[in-house]
């Protein structure tokens, strides 16, 4: 709520006295006559306090007044986070048509200040993450896939070393997933792959297509903005883009909802010590402190029931297939 501390303060005396008149809650203020009038002029905007004519007060329930009030700042909320989503995808837009342009006008080259590779083909966005990963290394990113039957199934020859590589980052990559159907196998099993190499995962509706961020400096746009999967897409090194990109990536994944119900992010961790890693060797592997590590483990402990790592290890192992 948005009261001052003087009306908030005098709200919770009312509540309690339930003085039924004006002079009566003036009687308990701790203000001069006149500052108290203009706090229950502040209360009753609210609508924490109602007044009639011949000044006699009732009290709505709070559940009343402040859920009124809770609505109105979520309503506020929700039409600012749905503005600035607007404005980064103009901005991305107008980036990716100004970009085409220059290309047209210059043959070849990229604008000035900016880094720009383009990669064609029909898995573009897959090479492009493979050629990132080759790189860069283990880099946390941030992906926008509308269409999940498009996760590289456990077929792929290069799929095991970038899922090595997903495991052995200290901050877990998150890919927002349009919606899809749950019965398919198929999807949930790749979904589940990601996953187990710590992956998280949410999903939500109305995506505005496929781009991806690697690290801070890296964004991976589709030449065609919008589309489920691109064809050509380009990867701009640009500090000031990447975060235009992770801005509108962070805004979505706060309004999307986890495909699973719990954080695999200890899923690595376990595996390295049913390899034969101590959990502090697993956590310097990993690039993380042995406190996380430690946090981690009892996580996975309390998901799987575990009472003792050699338990873990199996139960992991059973689930894992």
């Amino acid at each position: 709520m948005h009261l001052s501390a003087d009306a908030f303060a005098l709200l919770r005396t009312a509540m309690r006295a339930r003085p039924t008149t004006l002079d009566e809650l003036t009687a308990l203020s701790e203000h001069e006559a006149e500052q108290t009038v203009a706090i229950v002029g502040e209360l009753r905007t609210f609508g924490c306090l109602l007044a009639d004519d011949a000044g006699a007060l009732t009290y709505p329930p709070p559940e009343v007044a402040v859920g009124a009030q809770l609505v109105a700042h979520l309503q506020e909320q929700r039409d600012r986070v749905e503005s600035e989503l607007a404005t980064s995808i103009a901005f991305v837009t107008a980036l990716q048509t100004l970009t085409r342009d220059f290309e047209v006008g210059a043959g070849t080259g990229s604008p000035s200040g900016l880094a720009v590779e383009l990669i064609h083909g029909p898995m573009a966005p897959r090479d492009a993450s493979f050629r990132l990963q080759t790189r860069r290394g283990p880099v946390p990113t941030c992906a926008v896939l509308p269409d999940p039957t498009h996760l590289e199934g456990p077929d792929t020859d290069q799929l095991e070393p970038f899922l090595a590589m997903m495991r052995s980052k200290s901050t877990p990559d998150r890919v927002l997933v349009g919606p899809h159907d749950g019965a398919d196998e198929q999807v949930r099993r790749r979904l589940e792959l990601f996953s187990s190499a710590g992956a998280l995962f949410r999903t939500r509706e109305h995506l505005p297509g496929w781009f991806a961020v690697d690290g801070d400096d890296t964004v991976v746009l589709p030449c065609d903005w919008g589309v489920v999967w691109p064809t050509s897409v380009m990867l701009v090194t640009d500090r000031s883009l990447a975060a235009l990109a992770q801005q509108l990536f962070d805004l979505l994944w706060v309004g999307a909802q986890p495909v699973f119900d719990h954080d695999p992010s200890w899923r690595p961790l376990v595996r390295l010590m049913a390899s034969g890693m101590t959990t502090e060797a697993a956590a310097r592997s990993l690039g993380i402190s042995s406190r996380t590590a430690r946090r981690r483990l009892e996580a996975a402990m309390r998901h799987h029931g575990a009472r003792t790592t050699f338990e873990l290890g199996v139960a992991v192992g059973r689930a894992d297939g």
